[in-house]
């Protein structure tokens, strides 16, 4: 069972293409592409006629053509076309969803679309922010959804999973501290007077630190993961020096089926 009525995300903006492109969101299958000028579009990827799927089809101009037997939707999803007959029922078509893009981002509601409220995107903002150097990627997982925002929100596994990365053996008494907000939870973890990870002594640092993590979660499946490093015992460093790094990972996971999701 999903949570429908909110703001899941779709893709990363530069997925989304003229070239339509599938994915499976709760269950549903669903095509999206980009008219000519750039806006985005959403659709039921199974045609009204056929079930065949919409993602296998070609645009033309703004519109969606199925390559079975040539149906074309408006980017509404009203169908406007069929080979050799010129009545069309009026309701005849596919499902729309609501989709927005968002620094980078682009989020879909898949339930009610009169409750789809644009002003309740997430707001990823660092993404595309002045000053800040990211990049992203989505992985399907063969995982729950939930699973992932447990592993994201409890950082206890990064001494023992990514010993050989980002973690180090000794982080496992840190200062946590954790709040419940209306449409949040964030914890907060302090490790102090900790060596560099191997990630870290690979770019050269030695210095002792200390480390900040502020994990935010929002509902569906929303966690911001903000990190900074001072050298140990130096809480007040500068955040603008550059050997003060911060690191902001954005995650959010949207489920495909029960057992599956897309990680963002």
């Amino acid at each position: 069972m999903f949570l429908r009525n909110a703001w899941y995300c779709a893709a990363l903006s530069h997925e989304i293409t003229q070239e339509p492109k599938g994915r499976i969101f709760l269950n549903e299958p669903v095509v999206m592409y980009r008219t000519q000028d750039g806006t985005l579009v959403a659709l039921d990827d199974r045609c009204c006629h056929r079930r065949v799927p919409l993602s296998k089809g070609q645009t033309v101009g703004d519109n969606l053509r199925c390559m079975y037997r040539g149906f074309l939707f408006e980017p509404s999803g009203k169908l406007i076309w069929v080979p050799g007959d010129a009545k069309i029922p009026a309701d005849a078509g596919q499902r729309s969803y609501p989709i927005h893009e968002k620094h980078g981002w682009a989020w879909i509601w898949m339930g009610d679309p009169e409750l789809a409220d644009p002003a309740k995107v997430p707001t990823f903002h660092w993404d595309d922010a002045p000053g800040w150097a990211a990049f992203g990627d989505c992985m399907d997982m063969e995982a729950d959804y939930l699973m992932m925002v447990d592993n994201l929100l409890d950082l206890s596994h990064l001494a023992f999973l990514h010993i050989k990365s980002i973690g180090d053996a000794g982080n496992v008494d840190p200062e946590l501290d954790w709040e419940r907000g209306e449409d949040y939870v964030r914890g907060v973890r302090i490790s102090r007077d900790l060596p560099p990870s191997p990630l870290f002594a690979a770019m050269g640092e030695t210095r002792q630190v200390d480390t900040t993590k502020i994990m935010t979660f929002t509902a569906p499946a929303n966690v911001v993961i903000e990190i900074s490093t001072v050298e140990a015992g130096k809480s007040n460093a500068d955040p603008s020096n550059p050997e003060n790094p911060q690191i902001i990972i954005l995650d959010s996971m949207t489920p495909e089926t029960e057992t599956s999701c897309h990680y963002f």
